[in-house]
């Protein structure tokens, strides 16, 4: 799909493309009010000259061919952030730190394997299910935390683990665990 020629009104507020055959993003000037924007299931590859409003607060990437993310700048104002699906190994670059208003961020079927990133500190709901993630030893999850998915990680030691005391849901199941 050629989206080079699409003019967006100034005034949207959600822009859906997800499940096309969407491959060059850079050429797409997005609106500077928009709010929720969906790019997801899409051939796309890079994403790093994509500038996103201040505005925005759903970012939704899931599904496409990107591997890296080193120069995107995500909002401040960003609530949700879908990275799922993905081919993406470095997220050392990533700095969704106390800044962020960030409440939920999945990372889901990455091929990730580092666990050395700062994550938001007001972070409600993280998902990182299939990422190669074997060790949590120094790894600071957020005392705001109620959901945690970490299924089919690589986890083979729970004990590292440093759980916040306000969470409320725990997935561990198809990891290769011994101890807990």
């Amino acid at each position: 799909m050629d989206i080079s020629r699409l003019r967006l009104p100034q005034s949207l507020l959600t822009l859906n493309l997800s499940s096309n055959e969407i491959e060059l993003v850079s050429v797409l000037i997005l609106p500077p009010f928009l709010e929720d924007f969906n790019l997801s299931f899409n051939p796309t590859q890079d994403v790093l000259d994509m500038v996103f409003p201040p505005t925005l607060k759903t970012l939704n990437l899931s599904g496409n061919r990107i591997h890296d993310i080193s120069t995107l700048i995500f909002p401040l104002n960003l609530v949700e952030l879908d990275l799922s699906h993905n081919h993406i190994k470095d997220l050392s670059c990533l700095n969704l730190g106390a800044q962020f208003n960030m409440r939920k961020f999945s990372f889901c079927l990455n091929e990730f394997s580092v666990s050395a990133f700062q994550l938001p500190k007001n972070l409600k709901f993280l998902f990182l299910e299939g990422t190669r993630i074997v060790n949590f030893m120094n790894f600071k999850f957020p005392d705001t935390l109620v959901e945690l998915d970490l299924r089919e990680t690589a986890i083979w030691d729970a004990s590292a683990l440093k759980l916040p005391a306000g969470l409320k849901s725990l997935v561990l199941s198809g990891n290769r665990m011994k101890n807990f």
